[in-house]
């Protein structure tokens, strides 16, 4: 069983792209995280015009979920929950699209709530209090 789970894990590891994620097992630096974020935009962004829609972020998360059904979601709502609330906050100007100045400014706030000794340092420990 062990080995099945291992074959499938590499499996999985060789054909999917890897998710802009943080490593939550080391420290992270603000500059790190922005690029992170920026990455995770460019990902997002289907068609290549700088912003990210409902519709785009609902595809990605599709593919990173290699079809698996999306809970939470339908035609009048695309994005699951959870999404859908980041996506709310982050969309400051209300324009129905996430700009990479949007993203950027989400991720740093967030960032910046998790840098306990406020150093520009996420550690471990921060991200788990």
């Amino acid at each position: 069983m062990l080995i099945a789970v291992l074959m499938i894990r590499a499996q999985v590891a060789q054909t999917a792209p890897r998710a802009p994620l943080p490593d939550y097992a080391h420290a992270e630096t603000a500059a790190e995280a922005d690029a992170r974020a920026a990455t995770f935009h460019a990902r997002m962004d289907a068609n290549g015009n700088g912003y990210v829609t409902p519709a785009e972020m609902a595809a990605y998360l599709g593919k990173r979920l290699r079809g698996a059904a999306l809970l939470g979601v339908d035609a009048a709502h695309p994005l699951p929950p959870t999404s859908a609330a980041y996506f709310t906050a982050a969309d400051v100007d209300h324009d129905g699209r996430l700009s990479l100045a949007e993203v950027l400014a989400a991720e740093r706030a967030g960032f910046a709530r998790q840098d306990a000794e406020h150093n520009g340092v996420v550690t471990p420990g921060e991200r788990m209090a």
